[in-house]
């Protein structure tokens, strides 16, 4: 399993929604059941631009990343940019856009629905670089929580090959 970071860690009845839980192979969609998943923080301690991020902890070619959604709360997956480069992210970007890295793909407005694959594929060529990240970039205009940013990952899948210069 690589590394990952996240923004902040949401934690309830002594569960951490740890970033690791994003890219453990478990494809665990439900909340409340171990075990869980990657979260950032709810409600007041929400940051307006939380993020994810893993390290490959090598160079690759990457040319897919899907994320699995949660089930329920599905909307919460809304506005998100997925980036592929070699700047890693830091708490800085709790409260600003990130887009030091390349543009992989975005899914704009509300969430991507329950228990569902999004799948971004790099083109029109395939980008390379060491860390793959995902952010949410603004408030949801048509979401329940219209107010708070909360990212939650169930898993992400990323595709590629290892870059030779």
């Amino acid at each position: 399993m690589k590394p990952s970071y996240q923004s902040s860690t949401y934690h309830i009845k002594n569960v951490k929604y740890t970033a690791n839980r994003a890219n453990d192979g478990n494809r665990n969609v439900e909340g409340l059941l171990e075990p869980f998943f990657a979260q950032t923080m709810d409600g007041p301690d929400s940051e307006p631009f939380p993020w994810w991020q893993v390290d490959l902890e090598n160079e690759y070619v990457i040319t897919g990343i899907f994320i699995l959604n949660r089930r329920n709360w599905a909307f919460r997956l809304h506005d998100i940019q997925v980036r592929v480069g070699n700047v890693k992210l830091g708490k800085k970007w709790n409260n600003e856009v990130f887009e030091e890295n390349s543009l992989c793909g975005e899914h704009v407005g509300g969430g991507i629905g329950d228990a569902v694959v999004k799948k971004f594929i790099c083109l029109p060529c395939p980008l390379h670089g060491r860390y793959i990240s995902v952010q949410i970039i603004k408030f949801c205009d048509d979401c329940p929580e219209n107010y708070t940013s909360v990212l939650h990952l169930a898993e992400v899948d990323v595709y590629g090959y290892k870059y030779i210069p």
